[in-house]
């Protein structure tokens, strides 16, 4: 995609801009204000339409509608949160329920399933000194992986409760230590699973002594909370090891070049100071000299180090200052690197701060060292390749993408990169001819087509010491690898590269998508960058491959019994015919659909497919929406109708729209979400429409309520399948009362946020997460709630207004990443839940009886006799409501004395409920049990019946 998204960096403009400046943090790390959003300059240099579409989506959807900004810290916060959920999960349960009470509704049994070849971005990466079948990978939200047969296959080292964000990894290279490796935590700009003040922190650097198997954190790294931002360890760039002495040297943004001499236990600072400058660099040969950068800094106009290029040949114990002259006198991130065939060469690379017509303006520099000094600097920034064109810029999208390596056995033999790929087999003494120096990232047609093998957004490079003609790269699509750095062509791309992310799952997902179908086993996605991967789900082996059929950043999708639909950013949306298997490719038939006269969509907008009359297409955009009666026919295009009595206010966006599967048909959710800012605070509440017979119908009844929280953006509505007047309205803002449920079609609604609703109170350190996702499922237990949010997925059976508990997940396998969206089906209750950083999971119930039909709604209440009776210590209580209903179960002795207390007051849908008594703390006796059921809508009565029960010990 051209203008190649200078990633999350605008988002921290906004924010920056929205705020009155940048955020400040106390810390307790030598006790100096620090600024985390970084430098002011240079950051807004070069703003393009999808860039600000992606960081105004991420904005609105996480912003905290009282101050119209992101909370401070946000991400920390959540993180904090949910470990103390996890740990105190009894002590939660004893607060909001009876801990006599548990669900015999079994959890899901979740699996990762795809897409097997589609890796996600990738900052860190290194091969094994001792074994070039070795190699070590992290994406910036997937987590440490570690490949043992050169990345056929790849398995991942972390464990759940670590920090999946890796930035940068490294071996110790000395005979003897090579078992030792390091990695560091924390994406300092890019990550789009954070937002500005929900920074995708690090929690330290992480060390392993078995070969990259066991990880762990280094005490002396680690920061003493991870709700503010005070540890150099939370951002670094870049670890080194010295090969003669084994020091450990990190380079840390925002506070300089740390060292240690004991394996990590210590560390002390030895070039720089917090905030004296925000970009550092490092680089280190082979007789263990050294490289810093230190960029300049404007928050502190007399820092105690000068901005430079610094040069240590004894093991950092002291720095020269060897900036060559005519170094810029503003720049930014530089990158270093020295030969390893001639240690006495090194370069460096440099962003001065600007980019004009996508082509950044670079400092690129060849240095001699003689005698332990700088011998000569040849300044050979004009010969960095500009050919023009769509994508033929060297573009480093504001410090986003930038990298140089050089080959092990020839000094000469140079990569660098930004959202390209380029080489030079002098140097760049010259500018090498587009048909040999561009080698990856986009096409060499320069068309915004891929290059093969090989993705957009270069973030390092790295040779095989073992043999210099191959070579691993990290990207934003993941990694790839070349047995030929140096293939030549005549024409078309140079170099061949494969790629190596055969289940290296770090994929970032906005959407899923699932068939309605019994065991449909198609998936559909969108993602971040990588477009919209079709596969089939394969939880038993890593061969399934995916195909793109989009591009750029994919959004919604459908797949549909005759069509599947697709989306690229800021609504453009795609109509696919399958093959003869029922796949999609790039070579079946493909369909523009989009509204042609429709303006103002989001980055992801929304629409949908009415999954009863496939034909019929809904289409948000602004505060308007569309809708197509014959979407699959074969002039689309021209069958749209704007339906503009079903609008939403001024200074509204419509941001959610959901489409009924049964009882009845064709009804139609909307969310509108306010935009309208009043002093620092979104005014506005949130608005809910309801179109009955949408199918048809020009006008909606409004749906809203006053205990939504004011401005908060409705992400998503629920729709049960089998009952389309209950509903979950998800409102994903940072710090609101976030899900709300009804059953009656948006008449009335009930908070259920419950234990994830914590908010922010003066003082507190830690809040629940953002609420991204839910879906609602009919099993033959009862009713099913799902949710995914900012750290990972939860469930319930029980919703219980605010005493609601969501129970974690997954917690070993999708453990605290983001979950995006979740789609499901009835007919096996199947889920798929769509994550930023770690792919798609399948989510399964092992011992749910499929529903092929609708479930038939019972006609009477009955509160059946448990089974077993008599028992000992548990026993299964049913019960059968026809219509949803505010339901109480209480248990009491023979002297009629209450004993415990099952549920009170829970609102619970129509259908058949089970739940498992223990009278473990009881002693043998008769006992009753009493249901009292008030329907909340309907004709039918309120209902009390006792039934008696016998606990034998």
């Amino acid at each position: 995609m051209n203008n190649h998204l200078r990633k999350f960096i605008l988002l921290l403009v906004i924010v920056t801009l929205i705020s009155g400046g940048l955020y400040l943090w106390n810390t307790s790390f030598l006790k100096i204000t620090h600024s985390e959003n970084g430098q002011k300059k240079g950051i807004s240099h070069y703003v393009d339409r999808d860039n600000q579409g992606r960081a105004e989506y991420y904005f609105r959807m996480l912003r905290d509608p009282a101050t119209n900004s992101i909370p401070v810290n946000s991400r920390a916060r959540e993180l904090a949160y949910v470990k103390q959920l996890l740990e105190n999960e009894r002590s939660h349960i004893q607060k909001f329920s009876n801990p006599t009470v548990a669900s015999v509704t079994n959890d899901y049994t979740w699996a990762q399933a795809g897409p097997y070849n589609v890796g996600g971005r990738t900052r860190a990466l290194a091969i094994d000194v001792t074994n070039s079948n070795h190699i070590i990978a992290g994406g910036v939200s997937g987590g440490i992986w570690s490949s043992t047969d050169n990345g056929k296959t790849w398995t991942l080292e972390n464990t759940p409760g670590q920090n999946l964000s890796v930035s940068y990894v490294v071996q110790d290279p000395r005979s003897g230590h090579s078992n030792t490796w390091y990695y560091s935590s924390g994406e300092y700009i890019g990550n789009t699973a954070s937002a500005a003040g929900a920074n995708y922190r690090g929690t330290g650097i992480y060390k392993s002594t078995n070969g990259g198997k066991i990880w762990n954190v280094l005490s002396s790294t680690e920061a003493s909370n991870y709700t503010s931002y005070h540890s150099p360890f939370q951002y670094v760039s870049k670890i080194v090891v010295s090969p003669v002495t084994g020091s450990i040297f990190v380079a840390s943004y925002n506070f300089g070049i740390l060292k240690s001499t004991d394996g990590g236990a210590s560390f002390n600072q030895i070039l720089g100071k917090m905030n004296d400058h925000v970009w550092t660099g490092l680089a280190i040969n082979k007789n263990g000299d050294l490289l810093a950068s230190l960029s300049a800094q404007v928050n502190n106009p007399s820092p105690s180090t000068k901005s430079g290029i610094y040069y240590s040949s004894n093991d950092g114990t002291t720095w020269n200052n060897i900036t060559p002259g005519g170094f810029p006198s503003y720049y930014e991130r530089t990158v270093m690197a020295f030969a390893p065939s001639k240690p006495s060469v090194a370069y460096t690379l440099t962003y001065d701060g600007s980019t004009s017509n996508e082509q950044s303006k670079m400092s690129l520099y060849f240095l001699t060292f003689k005698a332990d000094t700088l011998y000569s600097a040849v300044n050979r920034s004009s010969k960095i390749p500009e050919y023009g064109g769509k994508v033929g810029q060297f573009n480093v999208q504001n410090n986003y993408n930038l990298l140089i390596s050089v080959k092990p056995d020839d000094y000469n033999f140079v990569l660098i990169g930004a959202t390209n790929l380029f080489r030079s087999s002098n140097g760049f003494a010259t500018t090498p001819t587009q048909s040999f120096g561009w080698i990856g990232g986009y096409s060499t047609a320069n068309n915004i087509s891929q290059y093969p093998g090989q993705h957009p957004d270069q973030h390092i490079a790295v040779f095989d010491p073992q043999n210099p003609k191959h070579v691993w790269t990290g990207h934003d699509g993941g990694v790839s690898y070349t047995t030929d750095i140096t293939a030549t062509s005549t024409s078309g791309n140079p170099v061949v590269w494969i790629s190596k992310d055969n289940a290296y799952l770090t994929s970032q997902f906005y959407m899923i998508a699932i068939n309605k179908t019994n065991g449909d086993d198609r998936l559909l996605g969108g993602t971040q960058d990588n477009g919209s991967p079709f596969f089939h789900a394969d939880t038993t082996s890593t061969s399934t491959s995916s195909q793109d059929v989009s591009s750029g950043d994919g959004g919604f999708t459908y797949l549909g019994t005759n069509n599947a639909y697709t989306e690229t950013q800021n609504g453009v949306v795609s109509r696919h015919s399958y093959d003869g298997s029922g796949n999609i490719t790039h070579y079946t038939a493909t369909t523009d659909v989009t509204p042609g006269n429709a303006s103002n969509q989001i980055f992801i907008t929304p629409y949908a497919i009415d999954p009863s009359s496939e034909n019929i297409m809904y289409y948000l955009a602004g505060d308007s929406l569309w809708r197509n009666t014959q979407i699959d026919g074969s002039n689309a295009v021209s069958n749209w109708k704007l339906l503009s009595k079903i609008q939403g206010p001024a200074n509204y966006l419509l941001t959610s729209i959901k489409v009924s599967h049964n009882k009845p048909t064709h009804v139609v959710y909307i969310g509108a979400s306010t935009t309208n800012i009043v002093g620092r605070k979104l005014s506005g509440a949130p608005q809910i429409y309801r179109i009955n017979h949408a199918d048809t119908a020009t006008t909606a009844l409004n749906r809203s309520s006053t205990k939504f929280p004011d401005g908060g953006y409705v992400n998503d509505i629920a729709v049960n399948p089998q009952n389309a007047n209950e509903i979950l309205v998800v409102f994903s803002n940072y710090n609101v009362h976030s899900i709300f449920h009804s059953t009656d079609g948006g008449q009335t609604y009930t908070s259920v946020g419950g234990n994830l609703d914590s908010l922010s109170t003066s003082g507190s350190s830690t809040f629940g997460p953002s609420v991204r996702s839910a879906t609602i499922i009919q099993t033959k237990h009862g009713t099913l709630y799902l949710v995914g949010t900012s750290v990972g997925l939860f469930l319930t059976d029980n919703l219980n207004g605010s005493n609601t508990i969501w129970t974690k997940q997954a917690n070993n396998t999708i453990g605290n990443v983001v979950v995006d969206y979740l789609a499901s089906r009835s007919s096996d209750f199947r889920v798929a839940a769509a994550t930023h950083g770690r792919g798609i999971f399948i989510g399964t119930i092992s011992d749910a009886l499929p529903i092929e039909k609708p479930i038939q709604q019972p006609s009477n209440f009955k509160l059946a006799q448990n089974y077993p009776n008599p028992f000992n210590p548990s026993t299964n209580i049913s019960y059968t409501l026809p219509v949803s209903s505010k339901v109480t179960l209480t248990v009491y002795d023979i002297m009629g004395r209450k004993v415990a207390q099952l549920i009170s007051d829970a609102i619970q849908g129509s259908g058949n409920h089970v739940l498992t008594f223990k009278a473990d703390n009881l002693a043998s006796g008769t006992y009753f049990y009493r249901l009292e059921a008030v329907p909340q809508s309907g004709n039918a009565g309120q209902f009390t019946q006792t039934r008696k029960m016998i606990l034998l010990k």
